[in-house]
């Protein structure tokens, strides 16, 4: 029995990336499991929690996958929710008030205080004083004992071993714009995992497209199986165990790993360890409820995050003192979404990649960087190797395109220069 295939055949049949949905359904899990269960590093414990974030245009299902997530966990119940929008004081009080759980193991009794907090918006969560929240959530992820704070006129909030999961959405020009350089190289990112997903297949590929999402009856009894696991796990307490062959490809992992050195990222490569961890034990327990971490949930957690990896520094490419620097990331998100044009490259091969008239991109841009900035922008792109310029003749007629460089594949696609 596994709840990740139950759960993703409940969700499949429609325009939103598996990826998505993927990341809600390990999130699902971090909330029913919460702190009930954990693996030892020696000095400290590590829990399953989970920080996830997934970016995407408007209209790409962020918030559709997470509603998945959510009716799942409400069906399962006696889960405590933040509020879609809410102070970290309120927040805070919630938690001390509502959320404090009695967990019983091996004959003894400790206070537990597990919150799920699931965003749509990460704006209406962080609020517009962001920074409070992202402290707050950055100081209690890791947070073994109590959280406690203490106030000149408001008196002490204690919050003993606190568990904090969050599933939130956005959009990179959400980061781009309102997440400042301080907070993108602190403690909050490094702690985030970033789904960042491209536009749906269904804008290119108009046979995807589904104006009417029917249910079947194979959907609807993999719920049913999914939301009897669920229940089943949320009744699964104690300490993780590693399997002889997993603990060796750690360790091994452990020592030789490389750490980029780009400041934005490094934090969450010295940190990814923890990440991989806590992946792998939701991973184990979507397939059995015994809390053994064996070779295969280990190999699978690295996949899984080498995959949201692919596109971490674009994350984060927009941050800066440089005002053209959020434009220029808002110039590479136009080209995310553009169409695919086939060309031949100098030596005749022949080769697609999303691509727009630059023409129609200066267009675009004239409104925040008319003029000699908008050169510049296309220019350091350029000279960063983002982009590159490509003319291709249609039909008689000239044109330059601007192709984004990582798009590049070989072959053809069913757009041309022409669309």
């Amino acid at each position: 029995m596994s709840f990740i295939k139950d759960y993703m055949l409940f969700a499949s049949n429609n325009e939103v990336a598996e990826n998505y949905h993927f990341w809600s359904a390990l999130s699902a899990l971090s909330a029913i499991v919460n702190r009930q269960v954990w693996i030892s590093l020696g000095m400290y414990n590590l829990f399953p929690n989970l920080y996830v974030i997934l970016l995407g245009q408007p209209g790409s299902g962020k918030d559709f996958a997470m509603n998945i997530s959510q009716d799942l966990i409400d069906d399962v119940g006696d889960i405590n929710f933040s509020g879609d929008a809410q102070t970290k004081e309120s927040l805070v009080r919630f938690m001390r008030d509502t959320c404090p759980r009695s967990l019983d193991i091996d004959g003894m009794s400790y206070v537990i205080t597990p919150i799920t907090i699931y965003a749509t918006e990460l704006s209406h969560l962080l609020g517009p004083n962001s920074g409070h929240m992202i402290d707050f959530l950055t100081t209690i992820y890791t947070k073994d004992r109590r959280y406690s704070t203490r106030t000149k006129n408001k008196g002490d909030d204690l919050i003993e071993r606190p568990f904090v999961s969050l599933l939130a959405g956005t959009t990179q020009e959400w980061i781009t714009t309102y997440l400042k350089s301080d907070i993108i190289g602190g403690g909050f990112t490094r702690r985030v995992i970033f789904v960042n997903e491209p536009p749906r297949d269904s804008i290119d590929d108009k046979t995807r497209r589904k104006p009417f999402l029917v249910i079947t009856d194979e959907q609807r009894e993999a719920r049913k199986r999914a939301l009897i696991y669920a229940t089943q796990l949320k009744s699964i307490k104690g300490e993780f165990k590693w399997s002889p062959a997993a603990k060796s490809a750690y360790e091994e992992w452990y020592r030789t790993r490389e750490i980029p050195k780009d400041f934005d990222t490094a934090g969450y490569y010295q940190t990814k360890p923890n990440q991989v961890i806590k992946v792998a034990m939701l991973i184990s327990l979507s397939e059995s409820f015994d809390c053994v971490l064996r070779i295969d949930h280990w190999e699978t957690a690295m996949a899984l995050l080498e995959r949201t990896e692919l596109t971490l520094t674009r994350v984060f490419q927009g941050i800066g003192r440089n005002e053209l620097n959020a434009i220029a990331n808002r110039v590479l998100e136009i080209l995310h979404c553009a169409q695919f044009i086939t060309f031949k490259d100098t030596k005749g091969t022949e080769l697609r990649a999303r691509a727009l008239d630059e023409k129609k991109l200066r267009g675009l841009m004239f409104r925040d960087a008319p003029g000699r900035e908008c050169d510049d922008i296309i220019n350091h792109l350029i000279t960063t190797e983002h982009i590159f310029r490509q003319p291709v003749t249609t039909n008689n007629i000239a044109r330059q395109f601007i192709v984004l460089r990582n798009s590049v594949v070989p072959g053809k696609d069913q757009t041309n220069a022409n669309s």
